[in-house]
């Protein structure tokens, strides 16, 4: 039987009640967006949509980005003051060079797509979408998420066979 302790076990009850007001709050942020308003015309050209909760949508993810981008740096750098006091070495496992292998390979893989993005234009809704930086920054973070999702699947799968590559240690012993 685990023993868990009472901290984890609140942060993992509060994330959890987090998860699930999120996910509330955007199905029915979408919910209202798709149902309430959709087929409000553009004033400026009406044969385009204007949906009557774009901006509210637009707010909520841009608060959410803000959010994420922040509970991220300050998880960075707290992890970063308790690995100072910590052992560089668990169990046997190198987690101080673990970590910055992942941070590494992560920002490496950040640069390289925008470095290799495209900024061919792009027609939308029947102009010539020409910023470049823009169009560099869209394909970075398409072509990171794949790369990184990608790399997910394949530990993923790699984890999977532990059994079958621990199985196979014991009878080659």
């Amino acid at each position: 039987m685990k023993h868990f302790d009472i901290r984890h076990r609140s942060t993992e009850q509060l994330s959890r009640w987090v998860l699930y007001a999120l996910s509330a709050l955007t199905a029915s942020l979408f919910a209202l967006y798709y149902l309430v308003g959709y087929n409000q015309p553009y004033d400026e050209n009406p044969d385009f949509n204007e949906p009557l909760f774009t901006t509210v949508l637009l707010l909520f993810m841009y608060v959410l980005l803000a959010a994420a981008i922040g509970t991220g740096i300050w998880s960075i750098a707290r992890e970063m003051k308790r690995r100072r006091s910590e052992s560089k070495v668990s169990n046997g496992i190198p987690t101080s060079l673990i970590s910055r292998c992942v941070a590494g390979a992560t920002l490496t893989v950040f640069a390289l797509t925008f470095a290799l993005g495209s900024t061919q234009p792009l027609t939308t809704n029947g102009k010539s979408f020409t910023d470049g930086m823009l169009l560099r920054m869209a394909d970075q973070f398409i072509n990171t998420s794949i790369l990184l999702l990608a790399a997910a699947a394949v530990a993923v799968a790699f984890g999977m066979t532990r059994y079958y590559r621990k199985q196979k240690r014991e009878h080659a012993d």
